[in-house]
């Protein structure tokens, strides 16, 4: 074996868009709709001989959608036509690869080989003939962490310092499969591969086309890649896989592709006219007009099997029909366009393309639901939100029902109201679930939308989630919570941690925080709270968990005068002039409004205190000064 021990970046990505190189000839792949984690994957198989020429059975995390190369995974087994070597190769995030090539005592090319690879955590293993060859168990391995796909191509690359140059002449050239096999990694269970860690579940043996476990790649391609993967250059003959390139068809058959769009949701004038733009008409705004049926306008033309991208166009690009960025609809989402696109299969003999609403991914009676959702959810109340289209938004239609319940409750909101309606008299510890509709004006269709998705909330009655105490003194200390929605107020209860009595404080909904008097210094006290969740008291929360607090020593706090801070207000660097004598020791806290120690400095023998406030959200901001007898507050206006 020949160790290259290469890393460095690399440039392709196998589901990227088919490139300028891509027009010379045909390629095949085909990849299982599962993706795997960990296991032991074998193949029998006959690469393709040619320089130029790439055959390959490989895992590769297909699942990425524009996480590359961030999640890129990949583990290879590929020969080269110009050389009888097999290239072992793991693929991760930067993006970067690592591996070797074998030289094997065979012509991979007129040969029908078995070969396999093991994937475990942290290491990967590769055979030929069932003999291990060669081992990748490096600290980076562990970096293969995500589901990946089982693929098969056959490509011809820009890479002639790796392949040769291509010489399109070799053409028609194959690579053969005879069967796939796939064993689960079940540790210390199973029965195969090494150390019995592994589990038979599958094989393929080809004797036809396997839908429900492979998808034959219509229309793609990658950089660096002068082939574009098609349908027909994938075959199941004689029980065997074979994936073809070939020159690419000079007059590809065509069939009939009807492409429609509905503008119920636009306001056109009668001289409007709708056209359909793509790469098939060189995305010209105005050459393609399509046909008006209603609020539907539809064009049919013929096209050769792939994939195709299109927008709407109103009048000559002055106004685009796409569909939204990054959506599932969006051909390319990980890019600044945002096209629909249409597979044409090969071997079909029409297509009809769905019919969106105009700028979105789902037909109008979808696309115009409001989104919805639930907040403030408390023991007998919760409020109803929802995201208008602002399309059909005349008056909206809510239902709702207890989980249990056989009826439904129906309210009628008017346009005019808020994007939301709070519920009351709901019954505590309940599911509810709840939809939207919106009706439209006489102008538009249609003239009401169907019923959102169910949304689903259980009232409760909680207690605050997050307690914490702030600048506490020998006397004092402000305790704190973070609100609970829909609340009507509140019970602390709370004493010196060695006692036995509690004192009870009654506090409003509006409260978020309390002064505590009267405590003793150097001592230690506990509080928790609970929730009044209906207007009597009746229903309650239970106490949170206990929070504790110590109270410091008494101190002497230094005289107003003694503390200044420049400039204030902050708008980077600050400084505090201290005024505690050379030899002091400083503690300095940084509070902000809601109690949250944001910033804690110590700084030794100085007057000058400077810190930094670049980071700091703009507000008020609290300080305490502790020096070795005394403390001091003061407090600054970030900009």
């Amino acid at each position: 074996m020949k160790s290259l021990t290469y890393i460095v970046l690399v440039l392709m990505l196998l589901s990227a868009e088919v490139t300028v190189y891509a027009q010379a000839c045909t390629g095949g792949q085909i990849y299982t709709k599962e993706a795997f984690t960990h296991g032991r994957f074998e193949v029998k198989m006959q690469s393709a001989e040619g320089n130029g020429v790439v055959s390959s059975f490989f895992l590769y995390n297909l699942d990425l959608n524009c996480n590359w190369p961030a999640e890129n995974n990949e583990i290879d087994i590929e020969m080269t036509g110009n050389k009888d070597s097999l290239y072992f190769t793991t693929h991760y995030p930067g993006p970067w690869y690592y591996g070797d090539v074998y030289e094997p005592s065979f012509n991979p090319h007129d040969t029908m080989v078995e070969y396999a690879f093991e994937w475990t955590p942290g290491v990967v293993k590769w055979f030929v003939e069932g003999q291990l060859v060669y081992t990748q168990n490096q600290p980076f391995v562990s970096q293969l962490i995500h589901p990946m796909r089982i693929m098969m191509n056959l490509w011809a690359a820009n890479a002639v310092s790796w392949v040769g140059p291509w010489d399109p002449s070799i053409m028609p050239v194959q690579s053969e499969y005879e069967l796939v096999r796939y064993y689960s990694y079940t540790p210390g269970s199973g029965n195969s591969g090494s150390g019995n860690n592994f589990t038979f579940q599958w094989e393929d043996n080809f004797n036809s086309l396997d839908t429900s476990r492979w998808e034959v790649e219509q229309n793609g391609g990658f950089n660096g890649n002068y082939c574009t993967f098609k349908g027909s250059s994938v075959e199941f003959t004689s029980g065997k896989l074979i994936l073809k390139m070939e020159d690419p068809a000079q007059n590809p058959p065509t069939i009939p592709v009807t492409f429609s769009v509905n503008t119920a949701s636009m306001n056109l004038n009668g001289g409007d006219v709708i056209n359909l733009a793509g790469p098939f008409n060189g995305w010209c705004g105005n050459c393609t007009p399509m046909t008006k049926i209603g609020d539907v306008w539809t064009k049919t033309l013929y096209l050769p099997a792939g994939e195709h991208e299109y927008v709407f166009v109103r009048n000559f690009w002055q106004e685009t029909g796409n569909a939204p960025l990054g959506s599932k609809c969006d051909y390319n989402p990980c890019d600044q366009f945002a096209n629909y696109a249409v597979v044409v299969p090969y071997g079909y003999n029409s297509v009809t393309a769905e019919t969106p609403c105009w700028g979105y991914c789902e037909p109008c009676q979808e696309a115009l639901i409001p989104q919805s959702w639930s907040s403030d959810v408390s023991a007998t109340k919760a409020r109803l939100n929802w995201d208008p289209t602002g399309i059909c938004d005349y008056s909206f239609e809510i239902r709702g029902k207890s989980i249990n319940s056989n009826s439904w409750v129906t309210l009628n909101v008017s346009p005019s109201s808020p994007n939301f309606l709070d519920v009351t008299g709901l019954s505590n510890n309940t599911t509810y679930v709840w939809q939207i509709r919106s009706t439209c004006s006489s102008s538009q269709l249609p003239t009401i939308t169907k019923w959102s998705k169910l949304d689903t909330f259980t009232t409760e009655c909680k207690f605050p989630d997050s307690l914490w105490s702030f600048n506490p003194n020998s006397t004092s200390v402000v305790l704190n919570w973070n609100q609970v929605p829909a609340s009507y107020g509140y019970q602390i209860q709370g004493g010196e941690s060695s006692g036995s009595g509690y004192v009870d404080i009654i506090l409003s909904s509006t409260k978020s925080s309390f002064l505590a008097n009267g405590l003793k210094a150097n001592t230690t006290y506990i509080w928790r709270m609970r929730s009044a969740c209906n207007s009597s008291g009746s229903i309650a929360s239970e106490f949170s968990p206990w929070y504790i607090f110590t109270t410091p020593p008494a101190k002497r706090e230094i005289p107003e005068r003694t503390v200044f801070i420049s400039p204030n207000p902050v708008e980077s660097k600050a400084r505090i002039f201290a005024e505690a004598g050379s030899n002091s020791d400083s503690h300095l806290e940084v509070y902000n409004l809601a109690g949250r120690l944001v910033k804690e400095i110590n700084f030794t023998k100085g007057d000058i205190i400077e810190f930094d406030a670049s980071e700091f959200p703009s507000g008020v901001y609290h300080i305490v000064l502790t020096f070795e007898n005394s403390m001091k507050r003061g407090k600054f206006l970030k900009l």
